[in-house]
Protein backbone atom coordinates (compact mmCIF):
# COMPACT_ATOMS: atom_id res chain seq x y z
CA UNK A 1 0.00 0.00 0.00
CA UNK A 2 1.51 3.39 -0.97
CA UNK A 3 1.45 6.77 0.76
CA UNK A 4 -1.94 7.46 2.36
CA UNK A 5 -3.64 10.53 3.79
CA UNK A 6 -5.41 11.05 7.10
CA UNK A 7 -8.81 10.22 5.62
CA UNK A 8 -7.64 6.82 4.40
CA UNK A 9 -5.90 6.15 7.72
CA UNK A 10 -9.15 6.84 9.56
CA UNK A 11 -10.98 4.47 7.22
CA UNK A 12 -8.49 1.67 7.82
CA UNK A 13 -8.75 2.05 11.58
CA UNK A 14 -12.55 2.22 11.50
CA UNK A 15 -12.90 -0.89 9.32
CA UNK A 16 -10.04 -2.81 10.94
CA UNK A 17 -8.47 -3.38 7.51
CA UNK A 18 -5.00 -2.36 8.60
CA UNK A 19 -1.87 -2.37 6.51
CA UNK A 20 0.98 -4.63 7.63
CA UNK A 21 3.24 -1.65 8.22
CA UNK A 22 3.10 2.11 8.81
CA UNK A 23 5.72 4.82 8.86
CA UNK A 24 4.25 7.93 10.47
CA UNK A 25 5.98 11.31 10.45
CA UNK A 26 5.21 15.03 10.13
CA UNK A 27 5.13 18.14 12.30
CA UNK A 28 1.80 17.66 14.13
CA UNK A 29 2.57 15.81 17.40
CA UNK A 30 -1.04 15.47 18.52
CA UNK A 31 -2.18 13.71 15.36
CA UNK A 32 0.81 11.37 15.38
CA UNK A 33 0.21 10.34 18.99
CA UNK A 34 -3.53 10.01 18.41
CA UNK A 35 -3.29 7.75 15.38
CA UNK A 36 -0.54 5.56 16.82
CA UNK A 37 -2.81 4.83 19.79
CA UNK A 38 -5.74 4.19 17.47
CA UNK A 39 -3.66 1.78 15.38
CA UNK A 40 -2.47 -0.09 18.47
CA UNK A 41 -6.04 -0.42 19.71
CA UNK A 42 -7.24 -1.66 16.32
CA UNK A 43 -4.33 -4.12 15.99
CA UNK A 44 -4.18 -5.79 19.40
CA UNK A 45 -7.17 -4.54 21.38
CA UNK A 46 -7.36 -6.17 24.81
CA UNK A 47 -4.28 -8.34 24.19
CA UNK A 48 -1.88 -5.40 24.32
CA UNK A 49 -0.24 -6.72 27.50
CA UNK A 50 0.90 -9.78 25.56
CA UNK A 51 1.16 -8.69 21.94
CA UNK A 52 2.37 -5.08 22.01
CA UNK A 53 6.13 -4.56 21.69
CA UNK A 54 7.48 -1.03 21.99
CA UNK A 55 10.98 0.24 21.19
CA UNK A 56 11.99 3.86 21.91
CA UNK A 57 15.33 5.10 20.61
CA UNK A 58 15.14 8.14 22.88
CA UNK A 59 15.13 5.92 25.96
CA UNK A 60 17.31 2.94 25.06
CA UNK A 61 19.54 1.84 22.18
CA UNK A 62 17.57 -0.20 19.68
CA UNK A 63 18.87 -3.32 17.98
CA UNK A 64 17.38 -4.02 14.53
CA UNK A 65 17.68 -7.73 15.40
CA UNK A 66 15.34 -7.22 18.38
CA UNK A 67 12.80 -5.44 16.19
CA UNK A 68 13.06 -8.18 13.59
CA UNK A 69 12.52 -10.95 16.17
CA UNK A 70 9.53 -9.14 17.71
CA UNK A 71 7.91 -8.59 14.31
CA UNK A 72 8.45 -12.22 13.25
CA UNK A 73 7.32 -13.84 16.50
CA UNK A 74 3.88 -15.45 16.74
CA UNK A 75 1.29 -13.48 18.72
CA UNK A 76 -0.03 -14.92 21.95
CA UNK A 77 -3.73 -15.71 22.30
CA UNK A 78 -4.19 -15.61 18.54
CA UNK A 79 -4.97 -12.47 16.57
CA UNK A 80 -2.15 -10.07 15.72
CA UNK A 81 0.86 -8.56 17.40
CA UNK A 82 1.93 -4.92 17.11
CA UNK A 83 5.49 -3.58 17.08
CA UNK A 84 5.92 0.16 17.66
CA UNK A 85 9.33 1.72 16.98
CA UNK A 86 9.82 5.35 18.02
CA UNK A 87 12.44 7.74 16.67
CA UNK A 88 14.85 5.18 15.23
CA UNK A 89 17.23 7.04 12.93
CA UNK A 90 18.66 4.94 10.09
CA UNK A 91 21.87 6.92 10.61
CA UNK A 92 22.46 4.92 13.81
CA UNK A 93 22.23 1.58 11.97
CA UNK A 94 24.60 -0.34 9.78
CA UNK A 95 23.70 -0.94 6.17
CA UNK A 96 22.77 -4.51 7.17
CA UNK A 97 20.52 -3.14 9.91
CA UNK A 98 18.72 -0.85 7.48
CA UNK A 99 18.24 -3.78 5.10
CA UNK A 100 16.79 -5.84 7.94
CA UNK A 101 14.24 -3.13 8.82
CA UNK A 102 13.39 -2.58 5.16
CA UNK A 103 12.70 -6.29 4.81
CA UNK A 104 10.03 -6.07 7.51
CA UNK A 105 8.14 -3.62 5.31
CA UNK A 106 8.84 -5.37 2.02
CA UNK A 107 8.15 -8.89 3.30
CA UNK A 108 5.69 -8.26 6.13
CA UNK A 109 4.27 -10.81 8.53
CA UNK A 110 0.53 -11.34 8.19
CA UNK A 111 0.29 -11.63 11.98
CA UNK A 112 2.03 -8.35 12.88
CA UNK A 113 1.33 -4.65 12.41
CA UNK A 114 4.62 -2.72 12.33
CA UNK A 115 4.50 0.99 13.22
CA UNK A 116 7.49 3.30 12.85
CA UNK A 117 6.79 6.79 14.21
CA UNK A 118 8.98 9.89 14.43
CA UNK A 119 7.96 12.00 17.44
CA UNK A 120 11.03 13.74 18.83
CA UNK A 121 13.36 12.93 15.96
CA UNK A 122 12.71 14.75 12.70
CA UNK A 123 12.34 12.37 9.80
CA UNK A 124 14.66 13.09 6.88
CA UNK A 125 13.41 11.02 3.93
CA UNK A 126 15.83 12.65 1.46
CA UNK A 127 18.87 12.97 3.72
CA UNK A 128 20.91 9.97 2.54
CA UNK A 129 20.60 6.46 1.16
CA UNK A 130 19.71 4.92 4.52
CA UNK A 131 16.76 7.23 5.08
CA UNK A 132 15.72 6.81 1.43
CA UNK A 133 15.86 3.03 1.76
CA UNK A 134 13.58 3.05 4.81
CA UNK A 135 11.05 5.45 3.29
CA UNK A 136 11.05 3.68 -0.05
CA UNK A 137 10.35 0.33 1.61
CA UNK A 138 7.54 1.83 3.70
CA UNK A 139 5.98 3.58 0.72
CA UNK A 140 6.08 0.53 -1.55
CA UNK A 141 5.04 -2.16 0.91
CA UNK A 142 3.61 -0.41 3.95
CA UNK A 143 1.69 2.78 4.47
CA UNK A 144 3.62 6.04 4.52
CA UNK A 145 1.64 8.64 6.49
CA UNK A 146 2.65 12.30 6.77
CA UNK A 147 0.71 14.17 9.45
CA UNK A 148 1.44 17.89 9.34
CA UNK A 149 -0.14 20.82 11.10
CA UNK A 150 -3.61 21.61 9.83
CA UNK A 151 -4.61 24.77 8.03
CA UNK A 152 -6.13 27.56 10.09
CA UNK A 153 -9.54 26.88 8.53
CA UNK A 154 -9.34 23.16 9.39
CA UNK A 155 -8.33 23.95 12.96
CA UNK A 156 -11.24 26.35 13.32
CA UNK A 157 -13.69 23.71 12.09
CA UNK A 158 -12.17 21.14 14.44
CA UNK A 159 -12.50 23.48 17.42
CA UNK A 160 -16.14 24.25 16.54
CA UNK A 161 -16.92 20.53 16.30
CA UNK A 162 -15.03 19.87 19.53
CA UNK A 163 -17.05 22.50 21.36
CA UNK A 164 -20.27 21.00 20.01
CA UNK A 165 -19.29 17.55 21.34
CA UNK A 166 -18.76 19.14 24.73
CA UNK A 167 -22.21 20.69 24.71
CA UNK A 168 -21.11 24.24 23.89
CA UNK A 169 -21.20 26.56 20.92
CA UNK A 170 -18.00 28.12 19.63
CA UNK A 171 -18.77 31.02 17.34
CA UNK A 172 -16.89 31.15 14.02
CA UNK A 173 -15.18 34.44 14.85
CA UNK A 174 -14.21 33.09 18.25
CA UNK A 175 -12.73 29.97 16.64
CA UNK A 176 -10.65 32.14 14.33
CA UNK A 177 -9.51 34.23 17.27
CA UNK A 178 -8.57 31.11 19.26
CA UNK A 179 -6.37 29.79 16.46
CA UNK A 180 -4.71 33.13 15.74
CA UNK A 181 -4.15 33.85 19.44
CA UNK A 182 -3.06 30.46 20.78
CA UNK A 183 -1.33 29.10 17.68
CA UNK A 184 -1.72 25.93 15.64
CA UNK A 185 -0.52 23.31 18.15
CA UNK A 186 -3.46 20.92 18.52
CA UNK A 187 -2.54 19.79 22.03
CA UNK A 188 -2.56 23.39 23.19
CA UNK A 189 -5.74 24.29 21.30
CA UNK A 190 -7.65 21.37 22.78
CA UNK A 191 -6.54 22.37 26.29
CA UNK A 192 -7.70 25.93 25.69
CA UNK A 193 -11.02 24.69 24.30
CA UNK A 194 -11.56 22.54 27.39
CA UNK A 195 -10.93 25.60 29.55
CA UNK A 196 -13.46 27.71 27.64
CA UNK A 197 -16.13 25.00 27.69
CA UNK A 198 -15.72 24.58 31.45
CA UNK A 199 -16.03 28.35 31.84
CA UNK A 200 -19.25 28.84 29.86
CA UNK A 201 -20.80 25.52 30.96
CA UNK A 202 -23.04 23.16 29.01
CA UNK A 203 -25.21 25.06 26.55
CA UNK A 204 -22.97 28.11 26.80
CA UNK A 205 -21.62 30.19 23.93
CA UNK A 206 -17.92 30.87 23.54
CA UNK A 207 -17.45 34.35 22.11
CA UNK A 208 -14.41 36.39 21.09
CA UNK A 209 -14.28 38.21 24.47
CA UNK A 210 -14.22 34.82 26.24
CA UNK A 211 -11.25 33.74 24.10
CA UNK A 212 -9.42 37.00 24.73
CA UNK A 213 -10.02 36.79 28.47
CA UNK A 214 -9.24 33.12 29.08
CA UNK A 215 -6.87 31.82 26.43
CA UNK A 216 -3.13 32.15 26.30
CA UNK A 217 -1.29 34.21 23.73
CA UNK A 218 1.39 32.16 22.00
CA UNK A 219 4.83 33.66 21.59
CA UNK A 220 4.36 33.71 17.82
CA UNK A 221 1.02 35.48 18.21
CA UNK A 222 2.45 38.17 20.48
CA UNK A 223 5.54 38.54 18.30
CA UNK A 224 3.38 39.05 15.20
CA UNK A 225 1.33 41.65 17.10
CA UNK A 226 4.60 43.33 18.03
CA UNK A 227 5.75 43.37 14.42
CA UNK A 228 2.39 44.75 13.31
CA UNK A 229 2.77 47.54 15.87
CA UNK A 230 6.27 48.27 14.55
CA UNK A 231 5.23 48.29 10.89
CA UNK A 232 2.20 50.43 11.80
CA UNK A 233 4.60 52.85 13.51
CA UNK A 234 2.79 52.49 16.83
CA UNK A 235 5.63 52.98 19.31
CA UNK A 236 3.46 52.83 22.43
CA UNK A 237 1.87 49.52 21.51
CA UNK A 238 5.21 48.06 20.42
CA UNK A 239 6.87 48.84 23.75
CA UNK A 240 3.85 47.57 25.69
CA UNK A 241 3.87 44.23 23.86
CA UNK A 242 7.62 43.83 24.34
CA UNK A 243 7.18 44.57 28.04
CA UNK A 244 4.43 41.95 28.27
CA UNK A 245 6.83 39.33 26.95
CA UNK A 246 9.38 40.29 29.59
CA UNK A 247 6.71 40.13 32.31
CA UNK A 248 5.85 36.61 31.13
CA UNK A 249 9.56 35.75 31.54
CA UNK A 250 9.95 34.68 27.92
CA UNK A 251 13.62 34.05 27.15
CA UNK A 252 15.11 36.99 25.20
CA UNK A 253 16.59 34.66 22.59
CA UNK A 254 13.09 33.25 21.97
CA UNK A 255 11.64 36.76 21.60
CA UNK A 256 14.37 37.57 19.13
CA UNK A 257 13.76 34.32 17.23
CA UNK A 258 10.03 35.01 16.92
CA UNK A 259 10.72 38.56 15.71
CA UNK A 260 13.22 37.29 13.17
CA UNK A 261 10.79 34.66 11.90
CA UNK A 262 8.16 37.36 11.33
CA UNK A 263 10.58 39.54 9.36
CA UNK A 264 11.82 36.56 7.35
CA UNK A 265 8.18 35.87 6.45
CA UNK A 266 7.77 39.47 5.30
CA UNK A 267 10.92 39.41 3.19
CA UNK A 268 10.07 36.08 1.57
CA UNK A 269 6.52 37.28 0.87
CA UNK A 270 7.86 40.50 -0.67
CA UNK A 271 10.33 38.71 -2.94
CA UNK A 272 7.65 36.20 -3.98
CA UNK A 273 5.24 39.04 -4.76
CA UNK A 274 7.81 40.87 -6.84
CA UNK A 275 8.92 37.79 -8.78
CA UNK A 276 5.76 35.67 -9.00
CA UNK A 277 2.95 38.09 -8.20
CA UNK A 278 1.79 36.05 -5.21
CA UNK A 279 3.34 36.17 -1.70
CA UNK A 280 2.23 32.58 -1.06
CA UNK A 281 4.49 31.40 -3.90
CA UNK A 282 7.31 31.34 -1.33
CA UNK A 283 5.65 28.25 0.15
CA UNK A 284 6.77 26.28 -2.91
CA UNK A 285 10.40 27.15 -2.17
CA UNK A 286 10.16 26.59 1.58
CA UNK A 287 7.57 23.78 1.89
CA UNK A 288 8.67 22.64 5.36
CA UNK A 289 8.11 26.14 6.81
CA UNK A 290 4.76 26.91 5.18
CA UNK A 291 3.00 23.61 4.49
CA UNK A 292 -0.68 24.33 5.28
CA UNK A 293 0.42 27.73 6.62
CA UNK A 294 0.46 29.88 3.50
CA UNK A 295 -1.71 32.38 5.39
CA UNK A 296 1.45 33.47 7.22
CA UNK A 297 2.92 34.73 3.96
CA UNK A 298 -0.23 36.59 2.96
CA UNK A 299 -0.45 38.18 6.41
CA UNK A 300 3.24 39.05 6.22
CA UNK A 301 2.74 40.70 2.82
CA UNK A 302 -0.07 42.79 4.28
CA UNK A 303 2.02 43.84 7.31
CA UNK A 304 5.00 44.80 5.14
CA UNK A 305 3.14 46.77 2.48
CA UNK A 306 4.32 50.14 3.84
CA UNK A 307 8.01 49.10 4.05
CA UNK A 308 10.36 49.08 1.09
CA UNK A 309 12.29 45.98 0.13
CA UNK A 310 15.50 47.80 0.96
CA UNK A 311 14.19 48.62 4.44
CA UNK A 312 13.21 44.99 4.99
CA UNK A 313 16.78 43.94 4.20
CA UNK A 314 18.03 46.52 6.69
CA UNK A 315 15.62 45.12 9.30
CA UNK A 316 17.08 41.65 8.81
CA UNK A 317 20.60 43.09 9.16
CA UNK A 318 19.48 44.76 12.39
CA UNK A 319 18.10 41.49 13.74
CA UNK A 320 21.27 39.66 12.74
CA UNK A 321 23.34 42.15 14.72
CA UNK A 322 21.01 41.72 17.72
CA UNK A 323 21.46 37.96 17.48
CA UNK A 324 25.23 38.31 17.72
CA UNK A 325 24.93 40.67 20.69
CA UNK A 326 22.52 38.38 22.52
CA UNK A 327 24.76 35.36 22.02
CA UNK A 328 27.87 37.33 22.88
CA UNK A 329 26.62 37.91 26.42
CA UNK A 330 28.23 41.32 26.78
CA UNK A 331 25.11 43.44 27.30
CA UNK A 332 21.79 43.21 29.10
CA UNK A 333 19.39 41.23 26.80
CA UNK A 334 16.46 43.50 27.57
CA UNK A 335 18.42 46.57 26.52
CA UNK A 336 19.51 44.83 23.30
CA UNK A 337 15.90 43.99 22.41
CA UNK A 338 14.57 47.44 23.32
CA UNK A 339 17.24 49.09 21.15
CA UNK A 340 16.46 46.66 18.36
CA UNK A 341 12.78 47.61 18.46
CA UNK A 342 13.77 51.30 18.30
CA UNK A 343 15.89 50.63 15.21
CA UNK A 344 13.11 48.60 13.57
CA UNK A 345 10.66 51.43 14.22
CA UNK A 346 13.06 53.88 12.59
CA UNK A 347 13.48 51.62 9.59
CA UNK A 348 9.69 51.51 9.32
CA UNK A 349 9.63 55.31 9.39
CA UNK A 350 8.18 55.40 12.89
CA UNK A 351 10.94 56.94 14.97
CA UNK A 352 8.63 59.77 15.95
CA UNK A 353 5.70 57.47 16.70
Amino acid sequence: MPRIDEKELKHQIKTGLLADGYLIYGNEPYLKAHYVQQLIRAAVGSSADFNLHTFDAQENPISPEDIYMAARSCPMLGGKSCVVVRDLSPDTLSDAGVEMIAELFEQPSASCVLIFVYDRTEAAPKKNNRWKKLFSAAEKAGALVQLDRLTARSLESMMISGARRRGCELQQQAAARLVSQAGDDLNLLINELEKCCAYVGEGGIITVPVIEELCIHSLDSTAFDLVRAITARDCTRAYRLLNELFIQRVEPIMIHGALTAAYVDMYRARVASESAGDPAAAAQIFPAAYRNREFRLRNAARDARSISTRALRSCLDCLDEADRLLKGGGAEPRIILEETVVRLLRLSGGENG
